[in-house]
This record gives structure tokens, sequence and C-alpha cells, in this order.
């Protein structure tokens, strides 16, 4: 009971509502990578698919999920997409640093802006 008192003091719902919007608009950024298929986001889940030539890019997720956690930063590696689900009370200065360290980890690997 303590914790759903602690999540109505927080106002969570509004909380997550303005950091999932907050969340999708910086993902979107990264659509415009080589090699970044998809972005999908609700909430504060979200994941980036990494493709080649349309296919499956499983191996490119990989060395990216190991570039971002060698700089700080952790994802859950799902084939051949990286998902995203920061906790409740990261907030927008947390989530821009995420998604710019999984910028620069793209770059890393050789993927450039389109």
């Amino acid at each position: 009971m303590e914790t759903l008192s602690i999540y109505d003091e927080m106002n969570l719902p509004q909380h997550v509502r303005k950091l999932g919007g907050h969340l999708a608009t910086v993902l979107e950024s990264l659509v415009y990578m080589d090699g970044v298929g998809d972005v999908r986001c609700i909430g504060l889940v979200a994941g980036i698919e990494f493709t080649r030539d349309g296919a499956p890019d499983p191996d490119r997720a990989r060395r990216v999920g190991e570039a971002v956690e060698n700089r700080g930063v952790l994802f859950r590696i799902i084939n051949n997409t990286l998902a995203i689900s920061p906790p409740y009370i990261c907030t927008a200065a947390d989530i821009d640093q995420m998604i710019e360290v999984m910028a620069q980890s793209i770059g890393s690997e050789g993927v450039t802006s389109r």
C-alpha cells in the first residue's frame, strides 16, 4: 500500500505520460541514422530496430548494445532490437543522455546519418 501512496504522491501516470512523450520525441532523431530500421515507443517502453538492406540485423544490434554498455548505459538486446525501459524516477535529462549515448554508439559502429 505504501508503494501506491508514493505513486499517487508522484502523480505517476502524468509523469510517465510526460516522459514517454519526451522519449518518443528524442528517439525520432535516431530514425535518420543508417542501419536503424524502425523506432517504436509507448510510454516509457521503446525499441530501436536495426536492419541491413531491409532485413533484420541482430549482429549490429549486439555491437551497438555492447558499445552502449561500454559507455555506461544498459539496454536489453532482443534479436535485432535494443529495448529501452528507463525507471519511473528518471528525468528528461536522463533520457536525453541515454539517447545521446545511443547515437554515439551507433556512430561508433560505422553507421552515419542519412
